[in-house]
């Protein structure tokens, strides 16, 4: 039995245009891509991988102390040199540290099967890669040097988590939960010599350095 002369102009073109849709669509996503995020009150892992200096110290509590106030996080702190992430028990992991000369970093990253590639960032470059270990959202907050890992510390903060800080007090938004999916920012200062206005109230002028 044919069919009609109309049903058989239609049909091409209906099956042209559903091919032209699928076309368009885009590319499936992975289920681990799908829920990789920090949802409110997650516990999340804080592995430490240079805190050597003053600077470091501070942008790690900073990591901590806004993760627990913008999402109500658990964080648990822990030295990268005995880490292994897949054994790490919290929701995800934020890794903190630079990425060159530093074979924990290196090892982390290899664990999670990505490369820290930090040599052309110069000494204050930063990078924020996002990584997934077992279905477990994992984020490297680093650079070449100890310097762009603090940027890159700053720039997650400020970007991911919507936290502003400013001469009169911090801004720090209450959260459902943020996005990790896909990142892959690579950063680095306009100039490499540079200043901020300093204000006795201001708690955080160099958090915004890493954007001059």
């Amino acid at each position: 039995m044919s069919c009609p002369p109309s049903v058989r102009r239609t049909f091409p073109c209906l099956t042209f245009s559903a091919m032209l849709a699928a076309a368009c669509l885009p590319p499936p996503v992975s289920a681990a891509a799908q829920g990789a995020e920090l949802r409110r009150g997650a516990r999340i892992a804080l592995v430490v991988a240079d805190d050597t200096q003053p600077r470091a110290r501070m942008a790690v509590d900073d990591l901590a102390s806004f993760l627990q106030r913008s999402l109500g996080a658990v964080v648990r702190r822990y030295p990268a040199g005995g880490a292994v992430l897949s054994r790490i028990e919290e929701d995800a992991c934020l890794v903190f540290g630079p990425g060159e000369g530093n074979p924990a970093a290196s090892r982390l990253a290899g664990e999670a099967g990505v490369a820290l590639a930090t040599g052309d960032l110069g000494t204050e470059g930063s990078l924020v890669r996002s990584a997934s270990i077992a279905g477990k959202p994992v984020v490297f907050l680093t650079g070449k040097t100890l310097a762009g890992a603090c940027h890159a510390a700053y720039s997650f903060l400020e970007r991911e988590l919507g936290i502003g800080f400013f001469i009169d007090g911090n801004r720090v938004p209450e959260l459902a939960a943020v996005g990790l999916a896909g990142l892959d920012r690579r950063e680095s200062p306009a100039v490499p010599i540079r200043g901020i206005f300093y204000h006795p109230t201001w708690k955080h002028p160099h958090a915004t350095s890493w954007r001059l």
